[in-house]
């Protein structure tokens, strides 16, 4: 039979282990665009854009809002978060190609990790990397083009999550 002390003390430890454990909270702000109120030729917010062919969506892979890139001469979308240098980072997104011809680049701190070309139209893909960060701000950036305007990329769900140091191997 346990006592009632021997209970806390169980609870308790179980609390002190659950604490430790890693959070792995997103560092993107609004990663899923749902801070968009209205589809526009700007930027959602939170992200970077240097042109007006990047603006909120309403094709999401979940929730109400996507980013779309729509053709034009390569347009880009950018966010510059806080990382640890030697540090790894899972990098993930869903993405919908659009109309052929077209092509896609992500990046992670100037590493170009996905580069797709004349990628056929389909529904969301899903996208992940382990990267590591070299420095203590990081930009992660999509960038994509598409044969006529309205050719549509939709990119949604973008995370980086700290998965912590990276391996000796590296």
């Amino acid at each position: 039979m346990y006592s009632r002390k021997s209970c806390v003390a169980f609870v308790a430890a179980i609390s002190l282990t659950a604490a430790a454990a890693p959070a792995y909270a997103n560092l993107v702000v609004d990663g899923g665009f749902e801070s968009c109120r209205s589809p526009r030729p700007s930027p959602p917010p939170g992200w970077a854009s240097p042109g007006a062919d990047v603006g909120c969506g309403h094709n999401p892979r979940l929730g109400a809002w996507d980013a779309d890139f729509h053709g034009g001469s390569a347009p880009t979308l950018s966010q510059t978060i806080s990382t640890i240098p030697g540090h790894d980072y899972e990098f993930s997104f869903w993405l919908r190609p659009g109309v052929i011809p077209n092509s896609f680049q992500a990046s992670f701190g100037g590493t170009t990790v996905l580069t797709l070309t004349d990628a056929p139209s389909s529904g969301y893909i899903f996208e992940r990397f382990i990267v590591a960060a070299t420095s203590a701000a990081t930009t992660i950036a999509f960038t994509a083009t598409g044969a006529i305007v309205g050719a549509d990329w939709s990119l949604d769900r973008v995370s980086v999550q700290d998965v912590g140091t990276s391996s000796p191997e590296r």
